[in-house]
C-alpha cells in the first residue's frame, strides 16, 4: 500500500516568519500580565536586558534592539520616570550614562518572569504527552538551526538586521 502523498511545505522565510509569529502570539505573555504602570513590549524587552548585566549604554539598548539613539533616550526617559531605571554619569567617560535597574524596575521584571514561566507550564501542560515530546525534538532542532545561523559571519550580536531589495533597511528613512 502506498503512502499518500505530503503536500510540500512552504519554507520561505516569508512562511517561516509568519510561522515563528503564530509561536510567538502563542506565548505572548506581555498581554495577560498586569504591571502597573503597563509597559510596552519594547519596555519589557529593554528592562530584559538587564538580566545578564547591572550597567546598560543607551548604545548597547540601540544596537540589541536595532532602534535609533534617540528612540532609546525617550524610551529610557520614560522608564526613568516611572521609577524603573536611574541614569548616572559614567566615570570612565564623559560622553556615557550608566543605566541601572531600580528595585521597582528589577521587582517588575521578577514579577513578570514569573508569570511568563507559569504561563508556559500551564500552555506545556494542556498539551498530550505526545504532543510535548514531538514540540521538544522540534524544538530542539529550531534551536540548533537558529544558533548556527547566528554565527554565521555578519550577524551582528547574533541578528542580522533585514534588508528590502534596494539594500535599506526596512522602516528606516533618510530622516
Amino acid at each position: 500500500m502506498m503512502k499518500a502523498a505530503t503536500p510540500e511545505r512552504n519554507t520561505s522565510p516569508k512562511a517561516l516568519a509568519r510561522n515563528l509569529q503564530k509561536i510567538l502570539r502563542c506565548l505572548e505573555f506581555g498581554t495577560n500580565v498586569k504591571t502597573r504602570p503597563v509597559l510596552t513590549i519594547t519596555q519589557m524587552r529593554v528592562l530584559s536586558f538587564f538580566n545578564d548585566r547591572d550597567i546598560i549604554h543607551v548604545s548597547d539598548i540601540s544596537r540589541r534592539a536595532d532602534m535609533s539613539i534617540q528612540s532609546v533616550n525617550n524610551l529610557i526617559s520614560r522608564l526613568e520616570s516611572i521609577g524603573y531605571v536611574q541614569r548616572s554619569p559614567n566615570h570612565q567617560d564623559r560622553r556615557l550614562s550608566d543605566i541601572r535597574l531600580t528595585d521597582t524596575g528589577r521587582a517588575s521584571i521578577e514579577l513578570f518572569q514569573r508569570f511568563h514561566v507559569q504561563h508556559l507550564q500551564d500552555l506545556l501542560l494542556s498539551l498530550s504527552a505526545r504532543d510535548r515530546r514531538h514540540l521538544t525534538e522540534a524544538l530542539d532542532e529550531a534551536a540548533c538551526i537558529l544558533e548556527k545561523a547566528e554565527k554565521k559571519p555578519g550577524n551582528v550580536e547574533g541578528m542580522s538586521a533585514p534588508r528590502r531589495k534596494s539594500g535599506k533597511l526596512p522602516g528606516k528613512s533618510k530622516a
